[in-house]
């Protein structure tokens, strides 16, 4: 509106203004993505819950989902956590467990109600028997997102800030709804339990009867059962190996970015000539919506990650916006390969969008010699060079610039009274630009630089004739080749130092569709077993591979803890340490399914994907805590280990399946989304559901008899 009333009242008719980048613009549009995927979502768990559960026992569980997630909405609002991408992402992951609680209360309320008790007291009988192993298994998950929050710093503690918090808000909404509400809705609701008949079986009644066949088969054959879900995790653990992997993935962004890089020295007039072809060939494509050049200079920094490069008469930028974030990488993949080196003399970076905040490819060279670390980098580029996978390998000194080195003989030019200063000052004026004054236009800096045209003419025996002019005699010159040696040598056109040192830095490009890991692995493998470095020289990695190493270790630290989290949790509620242990290892059953998942997508896993994976860690948690609980009561009851085992797989099956359901669904919104950032964590919980379910309910109960028997009889 702003910018229309501009357009409209101020400027003339021939001039116009155009929209290049607008973040509030971008930011906005994610969020209404993500606010239809959370209502997605919701329609889709309970459009499951209503084909897997009896309809009155589906609408009080469909309940619970809007009604804990506005709670939660409300509760965020009052602590100042604020609607953005990352806690409507935490809102849709937690959205099916949000489910759980509420679940595991109406199928107990059933089975008394079942059981002959009245429609009360089996709503109160059960809370009361599974309140207890719902809080531990609530906080235990609220409490492993934590570590994370604590052990990551920089830009992926940024991206996670929120997680945690929005995860333990909804968590334990859902926690007192279940508790406090969804029994009153049980009695008001759910007059009698459902009883079951040959000629009418529902889903959950058919997967019952599957799966009881498959447990007795598990309870027939132990071993094989425990040694093959051993081999079924040692096996896909292999998969991981082939994922694709990027800590941080790339933007998904309607628009992209053209660096026109020529050598130093190139003129003005052939940056632009250049930079205009290319604009030209880009804006008569029809999935262009605009293009803005800059030439001499960069554009402002439209986008958080994406740093702009310093501007001078061999560089030029491009923002190019296009109808849609699928028209960008079928630009990128089409004119990259054709338009990069399609200039003699000039290189064009196509700039996909992306939250990586260095450079993909560093190698950095350090010593006290200038020559022997451009050696090593020379050396280095020529290996570089021979990689199909790489272009525009380069370093950052830039090409060496021709430079006239004036020595002053001491004994003449104190004679005459011509110090350095002096000569520095004079030569200044006569041979390059000078600023000589400033111009205020209220807050803002004009400066004034004084400049000879005919300097930039200038041959060596024109700088030897240069005149000084003593400060003794004012009146009388002197020729420079008089007062000083001049000699025409070859300089770097930039000496970067790092920490004090001098250090020459190699870069490189990725062709598209080029995975970065293998290249990097390569090149690693070159400096460390196929390179020879000058004496004095150390080499250095940095870019991607030095950021990821930053990055590993708090994610390790991050997860070690939340497993000690788990352990603690664990051994409290159970008090035996066989058991306990057995509870940790069995986390590793969510590997199978999350691994064939990702797979079988071939999409690239990224940090985001953590978070996938603390959400099966505690499912699985809260899962054993429910069967293993169960069985522990079965045999206080007076079953034997064994009976106790199998029906506490059999009885808890059910709502296993049920919440499990939930989750997994509620995440397809995400996955169908097709987001960089999101979409690995939708596949991993997705992929990594279904596995889990399928391995805790016939592995879990066989683990159980087996310890169990074993420390019986030990007792």
């Amino acid at each position: 509106k702003v910018i229309d009333t501009f357009r409209h009242d101020y400027l003339p008719a021939d001039v116009n203004v155009l929209r290049i980048t607008d973040q509030p613009k971008v930011v906005e549009a994610s969020v209404k993505e993500f606010l239809v995927n959370l209502l997605e979502s919701m329609a889709v768990i309970i459009l499951v819950m209503m084909l897997l559960f009896p309809l009155r026992s589906a609408i009080v569980a469909a309940i619970t989902i809007p009604l804990s997630t506005f709670i939660s909405v409300g509760i965020m609002y009052l602590l100042d956590i604020p609607l953005n991408i990352i806690t409507l992402a935490s809102l849709i992951v937690v959205l099916g467990m949000i489910v759980d609680n509420s679940i595991v209360v109406i199928d107990g309320y059933l089975e008394y109600l079942g059981g002959g008790m009245a429609r009360k007291e089996a709503a109160i009988t059960s809370v009361k028997q599974y309140f207890t192993p719902m809080l531990l298994a609530t906080v235990c998950i609220c409490a492993i997102f934590y570590p994370i929050l604590f052990t990551m710093t920089g830009e992926a503690s940024d991206v996670i800030g929120y997680f945690p918090a929005t995860i333990t808000i909804c968590l334990m909404v859902s926690l007192v709804v279940a508790a406090c509400i969804i029994p009153a809705l049980n009695v008001r609701l759910i007059k009698k339990a459902k009883v079951k008949t040959a000629d009418k079986r529902d889903v959950t009644d058919r997967v019952q009867d599957i799966y009881e066949v498959a447990l007795r088969w598990t309870f027939r054959h132990p071993w094989l059962t425990i040694v093959g879900s051993i081999v079924l995790v040692a096996t896909t653990s292999l998969i991981f190996l082939t994922l694709k992997i990027r800590q941080f993935p790339f933007a998904d962004r309607d628009q992209f970015a053209c660096e026109v890089y020529l050598p130093k020295g190139a003129s003005l007039d052939e940056t632009r000539a250049i930079t205009e072809s290319l604009r030209d060939t880009l804006a008569q494509d029809p999935r262009v919506t605009s293009v803005t050049t800059f030439v001499g200079c960069s554009s402002p920094r439209f986008m958080k990650c994406y740093e702009p490069q310093m501007g001078g008469k061999n560089f030029a930028q491009l923002i190019v916006n296009t109808a849609s974030i699928q028209s960008t990488l079928d630009m990128l993949n089409e004119y990259a390969p054709r338009l990069s080196n399609h200039w003699p003399g000039a290189y064009v970076r196509f700039k996909q969008m992306d939250y990586l905040p260095v450079p993909i490819y560093e190698y950095r060279f350090y010593g006290s010699n200038l020559d022997s670390i451009q050696f090593a980098a020379e050396c280095l580029m020529e290996r570089m060079r021979q990689m199909p996978e790489l272009e525009w390998v380069h370093t950052d000194y830039d090409q060496p610039s021709p430079v006239v080195d004036v020595r002053l003989d001491p004994v003449a030019s104190s004679q005459l009274g011509i110090t350095r200063t002096t000569a520095e000052l004079q030569l200044a004026l006569q041979t390059g630009k000078t600023r000589v004054a400033s111009i205020w236009e209220g807050d803002y800096e004009v400066p004034v630089v004084l400049r000879d045209k005919q300097a930039e003419q200038m041959r060596l025996g024109d700088v030897e004739d240069i005149y000084l002019t003593p400060l003794a005699q004012p009146f009388g010159s002197v020729p420079l080749r008089q007062l000083a040696d001049i000699e025409a040598r070859w300089s770097p056109a930039n000496i970067i130092h790092r920490g004090g040192v001098r250090c020459i830095t190699v870069t490189a490009e990725n062709k598209r569709g080029v995975l970065a890991a293998t290249v990097q692995n390569r090149i690693k493998d070159i400096l460390e077993n196929d390179f020879r470095l000058p004496s004095g020289v150390r080499a250095e990695i940095g870019g991607e591979p030095e950021k990821n190493a930053e990055t590993t270790p708090e994610v390790a630290w991050g997860i070690g803890i939340a497993l000690v989290i788990i352990f603690f949790f664990l051994l409290f509620n159970f008090r035996r340490f066989g058991l306990t242990g057995i509870c940790m290892v069995s986390i590793l059953l969510a590997v199978p399914g999350a691994m064939i998942g990702l797979g079988i997508a071939d999409i690239t896993l990224g940090l985001t994907s953590l978070f996938g994976f603390i959400t099966l860690m505690g499912i699985i948690m809260r899962n054993e805590i429910l069967i293993f609980e169960h069985a522990d009561q079965k045999i206080a009851e007076g079953l034997s280990v064994r009976d106790a085992a199998f029906d506490a797989g059999r009885r808890r099956m059910v709502p296993i399946f049920l919440t499990t359901a939930t989750t997994a669904v509620g995440v397809i919104p995400m996955i169908l989304g097709k987001s960089s950032f999101w979409m690995p964590v939708g596949i991993t919980i997705f992929a990594g559901g279904i596995g889990t379910l399928i391995l805790v309910v016939t592995v879990l109960p066989v683990v159980y008899w087996k310890l169990t028997s074993k420390r019986s009889r030990e007792s």
